[in-house]
């Protein structure tokens, strides 16, 4: 009876670890099928979201209202922040990925929507008989000071080389979205021109206006002066359009 024990116990022990083998054998395939589908499913799913973001984007730059400016900025946001590409590539390094990598980055994407957002506003100014806005700028828009223009190190803005306590005036009527001072800019204006579109002017002396005010095109806003980082003399200013800067110079014809 003992002897009957005891090789039903080594029985009953190499049944329990072939069981087990099996299991850890088939536990590893599985996390290594899990982890692969896993991979697969975190690209389209941020491929996805991606493309439902640019859509929102686009078409909140069409039709602007306040409330698709919100939504534009956070979508915006939301892209830049959360698609990060080399998390995926770090993910996937069993897979190659080389040929994605440069892909994404040799691609100029900033090209690539602005090249969308004027062939939608192009259509949307067909369809409505409206103005492009490149075109309602280009004939709305005055410069805000005279003098000799350079391009400078800000994104797409210009500097105009003036005296000190020079004149600055709004280039369209609107409503003065925000006045104040900072290191980087020194003392600035911002001004809401309605469809998306706002003037920054930084650089200044004096501001003559306050937020909320409403302005008319030519009306003096403030004087040129010194009070940005460099501490160089005369006027930044910028031209804004849903929250992107422009070349003012592709737009202002003066």
């Amino acid at each position: 009876m003992g002897n009957y024990n005891s090789q039903y116990e080594n029985y009953y022990n190499s049944l329990s670890s072939r069981i087990n083998n099996r299991g850890n054998i088939y536990g590893q395939k599985q996390k290594n099928y899990f982890n692969k589908d896993k991979f697969f499913r975190i690209i389209r799913i941020q491929l996805l979201g991606t493309l439902l973001l640019f859509t929102i984007i686009f078409t909140c730059k069409v039709y602007v209202t306040p409330q698709t400016k919100a939504v534009y900025n956070f979508a915006k946001y939301t892209i830049n922040e959360n698609y990060d590409i080399k998390s995926l590539i770090s993910y996937g390094s069993n897979i190659n990925l080389s040929n994605v990598s440069k892909y994404v980055k040799k691609e100029n994407f900033n090209d690539m929507e602005n090249k969308i957002v004027n062939l939608i506003d192009n259509e949307r100014a067909k369809f409505t008989g409206s103005k492009t806005i490149k075109q309602e700028i280009n004939q709305e828009f005055a410069v805000p000071v005279a003098g000799s223009l350079t391009k400078t190190e800000l994104d797409n803005g210009l500097q105009f080389k003036v005296p000190i306590n020079t004149d600055i005036k709004a280039v369209y009527s609107g409503i003065v979205e925000s006045a104040g001072e900072n290191k980087e800019d020194g003392k600035y204006i911002v001004i809401d021109h309605g469809s998306g579109i706002e003037t920054k002017y930084s650089n200044l002396n004096l501001i003559d206006v306050k937020m909320g005010e409403k302005v008319n095109k030519n009306d003096v806003i403030g004087k040129s002066g010194n009070s940005s980082k460099d501490k160089t003399g005369g006027l930044y200013f910028q031209l804004i359009y849903m929250g992107e800067n422009l070349n003012p110079t592709e737009y202002l014809k003066n």
